[in-house]
């Protein structure tokens, strides 16, 4: 592997930020210049970054509430640098925020840690983020489906930001977009703002909760300390005795990285709404110098390190209320492929040191998710070792040693029947950790443990540790079903909740039948507003202590919604719709089912059910 392409990859390993982009576009009306008024300099944040707010009322005053999208055109004055690479005006690039409503200077305070990975904490409000220039292609990595453009733009280059959307941007009294120069400056010209229908914004299916936060707990005594053995420790305040743990160890390519940089923001929200303490971990790095050289070692020091925090966190069970009974690690990129080494090697005394304190405790996970994780340090990805032991790896005088140890910390030569369930994820389009690691391990695994014990998620798009992938609804609700499924192994089960109702986003659910496997849920009511123009009938919800699959709708539940233009079901295990369920919606209703059922469905919307002749049913 060539120098450029190995520094690449290692910085790739730690591209943590977060935002979120949504998707379709038509075309777009005349642009205005900035001149007119409608975009205006906010200004700069204590790091320098400018602030603007455009203004989309001033071109539509009368319908920017339809919205969907923008084209905006920037020159690109100064290109900025991604992480540390401001140290030698490397990874130049210039990237920009966009984000709805309006937003100060103060809002955007930007943060690097170690002068490592750039930290941006962001919220529901940003659309999305441009990369622009040679490294802009980070900002997919960074940014939630960040959008790539003008690889090849220079310093004076104008480009064009184009943003596809399918969802309204503004709402009525709320015209205000507000544009971040990120990275470098950016001189805009003007925006032509994109109209369409816009889809329904669907409420989440499920709430965030308040969380109590333990920050920079050390897991060792002073004098075992090294640095590196601390966690931060988020706890759902949600009333409960205790709750399961989700260990999240961060990427970096085993030289750069820390604590404080979580990949999976999202994700982390939704662990916490459903029941899980989340703890982000500290451990020892390979050392690593600017000019692409290895130093000290970082393993084993580091696994060392994670398995100490386990077994803190069991003998601090009690005091941040932590059923330790059940504790997953997990992972993205190198932080993955601790978490893998974990997975496969509960009960090896050599690979942890109890003398770093509480020895009495296990330091054994119970599931691992790996993101994009390296798998093996053999054979031909013996090109990944250096990354653990650092230059002890190009030692002539070791290589016999280095070759036992490669053995000995790759997943793939260790799974066993004795191997605790494992999630993979990996994209086709990761170029820094190849996804046929993951298939080696997935082949390997296959033939000593049960097919239960292995969940897969295999994407076809998506970059290297990419959130637009990794971190979405789909993606964090899987892992919530893995999660789910295997706690049961070691924590007591619910007690029966058949019978049940409980109101998720206005539609009201009975439950009716509850095994572990197979749990479904009816609709039975809603609350919704007579005004309302659409609903969404999901596919599963969340109830106490898991997912229940939506697989009947009551009659009359929606009857009288004279507004309800548009109905979407997103399960595909509906089996029976009551009578006038959907009696006295708007006579031109459009019903969106799934794909693979839209036969099944149109059978079941009958007019017993109060479908129309005059309504459609199409598949998505």
């Amino acid at each position: 592997m060539t120098r450029t392409k190995m520094v690449r990859s290692i910085v790739a390993f730690c591209m943590v930020l977060a935002l979120v982009v949504v998707g379709m576009l038509q075309p777009g009306l005349v642009a205005v210049a900035a001149s007119s008024g409608e975009i205006t300099l906010k200004g700069e944040n204590s790091t320098g970054s400018e602030v603007y707010w455009f203004d989309a009322s001033v071109q539509h005053p009368k319908d920017y509430t339809k919205i969907v999208g923008f084209k905006i055109k920037a020159k690109m004055t100064k290109h900025g640098n991604y992480g540390a690479g401001a140290q030698d005006d490397t990874y130049q690039c210039g990237m920009v925020i966009c984000s709805k409503h309006a937003h100060g200077p103060s809002d955007y305070e930007f943060t690097y840690p170690d002068e490592q990975t750039p930290s941006f904490d962001a919220d529901g409000d940003t659309i999305t983020a441009f990369g622009v220039g040679d490294a802009g292609w980070l900002v997919t990595m960074a940014f939630s489906n960040g959008i790539s453009t003008a690889e090849d733009a220079k310093d004076g280059d104008t480009v064009t930001l184009t943003y596809e959307g399918s969802k309204a941007l503004f709402k009525k009294g709320d015209p205000i977009m507000t544009v971040v120069s990120y990275l470098g400056d950016f001189d805009y010209k003007s925006v032509e703002w994109i109209v369409g229908d816009p889809e329904p914004d669907n409420e989440l299916e499920w709430n965030p909760v308040e969380s109590k936060v333990y920050e920079d707990v050390a897991t060792v005594s002073k004098k075992k300390q090294n640095g590196n053995n601390y966690v931060d420790i988020y706890v759902p305040d949600t009333g409960r005795k205790s709750y399961p743990v989700v260990l999240w160890i961060h990427g970096g390519g085993y030289v750069t990285g820390n604590r404080k940089n979580t990949l999976v923001k999202s994700s982390k929200e939704y662990f916490l709404a459903h029941g899980y303490a989340f703890v982000s971990c500290e451990y020892t790095l390979t050392e690593y110098d600017s000019e692409g050289n290895y130093g000290k070692a970082g393993m084993p020091q580091m696994l060392y390190d994670v398995k100490a925090a386990v077994r803190f966190l069991r003998a601090h069970a009690k005091e941040y209320k932590l059923n330790t009974k059940f504790i997953c690690a997990m992972g993205e990129s190198a932080g993955a492929g601790l978490a893998l080494m974990m997975a496969t090697s509960n009960g090896d005394s050599t690979m942890e040191d109890k003398s770093m304190g509480h020895s009495k405790y296990s330091s054994d996970v119970q599931a691992a998710i790996s993101i994009c994780g390296p798998t093996s340090y053999t054979g031909i990805w013996l090109w990944c070792l250096p990354a653990l032991l650092g230059e002890d790896a190009t030692d002539v005088t070791k290589a016999a040693e280095n070759l036992e140890l490669s053995v000995k910390y790759s997943p793939t030569e260790r799974v066993s029947k004795d191997t605790v369930p494992m999630y993979l994820a990996s994209s086709k389009e990761d170029q820094t950790v190849p996804i046929a690691m993951a298939y080696e391990l997935y082949a390997k695994a296959s033939l000593v443990m049960s097919q239960d014990d292995l969940t897969t998620a295999f994407y076809e798009e998506g970059g290297h540790v990419s959130r637009g992938t990794f971190d979405t609804y789909e993606a964090y609700t899987r892992y919530g079903e893995f999660l789910d499924q295997h706690k049961y192994e070691y924590l007591p089960k619910t007690t029966s909740l058949v019978g049940d109702t409980f109101t998720k986003n206005g539609i009201t659910y009975k439950v009716t039948r509850k095994i572990a496997t197979n749990r479904r849920v009816k609709v039975i009511g809603t609350t919704k507003s007579k005004d309302a123009t659409s609903i969404t009938i999901p596919d599963k919800v969340w109830y106490k202590d898991g997912y229940y699959e939506v697989d009947k709708i009551a009659g009359d539940v929606f009857s009288g919604y004279s507004n309800v233009k548009r109905v979407t079901i997103k399960s595909t295990k509906i089996t029976k719709i009551g009578s006038n369920a959907f009696k006295g919606i708007n006579k031109k209703a459009v019903f969106y089912v799934p794909q693979s059922k839209l036969s099944k469905y149109k059978k079941l919307l009958t007019s017993k059910t109060g479908f129309k002749k005059t309504m459609t049913v199409k598949g998505q």
